[in-house]
């Protein structure tokens, strides 16, 4: 909009940050804005502190209100027997006509029972078993409302995302097995507000034959926990080690060939790997899991056609890392 900084506000706003408190960075904004005029005179950043926590208890106060009353119109349709549909995204998405096409509009005008995750109270599952190493916000909270909806026979999902969302497309691979576990209909819509919303009218009614039929099964959070592979003796298998920079592979192999490891480098970027990626992954994932992927796959495969058996003579060395890099999840592979 053009706007001189001098006459805007710009805090960077971080919720629930525990070194880059809210109150802090918007008082230094503030007193970089104000800087000099009488106006700052009148704010403390006590004052700043205190209208911070109203405001939080006010959008706290509001999201209480609305999952009180969604979680009585659930009670209310499942007490009729009714299936219901649950939207899982992100906030941006769901609540935005554009970036999801008006998935709710399609829902209701076919006569289906649609209702946001926002709307329901999310459940504080540990879900360290059923889905590793999750550190994105967004992540943890659509990982539990996906579990509730896989464990409640009376609940479909919904997932709204958009094209190209590359964080979405790692969650897609944990979500996908979830409900293959609960052997239960799961929707996928990609959305990005370019086009009509009639191709996902057909979806929607073409899922809902499949929900119509559906016997749900009773599970529980134990039944989606995964069973951890218990991998022994590592010092007799070849561990292939993906390239992450030319110097930096060579020291890490060199590491594990001194610890009594038999280490090597995966060669990279082959036409057998490009082809492994090509075919098992999709656009939306980023470029590295797609070399890291493809790497891994063919050498296990001409590793296979040497003679070895990659179920009790190989290994793979997967990276991973904290976040909030999609790198973390690369251990689906």
């Amino acid at each position: 909009v053009k706007l001189d900084s001098k006459d805007a506000l710009l805090p960077v706003i971080l919720f629930n940050d525990k070194i880059y408190k809210l109150e802090k960075d918007i008082w230094i904004d503030m007193k970089r804005a104000f800087e000099g005029t009488d106006t700052m005179q009148k704010y403390s950043r006590k004052r700043v502190k205190k209208a911070v926590k109203i405001a939080l208890d006010a959008q706290q106060t509001f999201d209480d209100d609305i999952q009180k009353k969604g979680e009585a119109m659930l009670k209310r349709l499942k007490d009729r027997g009714e299936k219901v549909f649950v939207g899982i995204g992100r906030g941006y998405t769901i609540f935005d006509n554009k970036a999801s096409s008006r998935i709710h509009d399609l829902f209701i005008s076919n006569g289906l029972h649609f209702i946001p995750a926002f709307f329901l109270n999310m459940p504080d599952y540990d879900f360290r078993e059923v889905v590793h190493h999750m550190y994105w916000t967004q992540g943890r909270r659509m990982t539990r409302y996906n579990i509730r909806v896989a464990m409640d026979p009376s609940l479909y999902g919904v997932r709204e995302t958009n094209f190209n969302c590359g964080p979405d497309a790692m969650l897609s691979y944990h979500e996908t097995r979830i409900f293959d576990v609960a052997e239960k209909p799961y929707l996928t819509l990609q959305t990005d507000g370019h086009n009509s919303n009639a191709q996902f009218g057909t979806r929607i009614m073409a899922n809902y034959e499949v929900v119509r039929n559906h016997i749900p099964k009773e599970i529980t959070l134990k039944d989606l926990k995964k069973t951890l592979f218990n991998m022994k003796g590592l010092n007799d298998r070849i561990l292939g080690i993906p390239v992450m920079g030319i110097e930096s592979t060579q020291m890490l192999v060199s590491v594990f060939r001194s610890l009594g490891f038999r280490a090597e480098v995966m060669p990279t970027r082959t036409p057998e790997s490009d082809a492994y990626a090509r075919k098992y992954l999709i656009t939306n994932n980023c470029l590295p899991l797609h070399i890291v992927f493809g790497d891994s796959f063919a050498w296990l495969e001409q590793k296979k056609k040497e003679g070895y058996d990659p179920n009790t003579e190989l290994a793979l060395f997967i990276p991973m890392a904290g976040g909030p890099c999609r790198l973390g999840h690369y251990h689906i592979i």
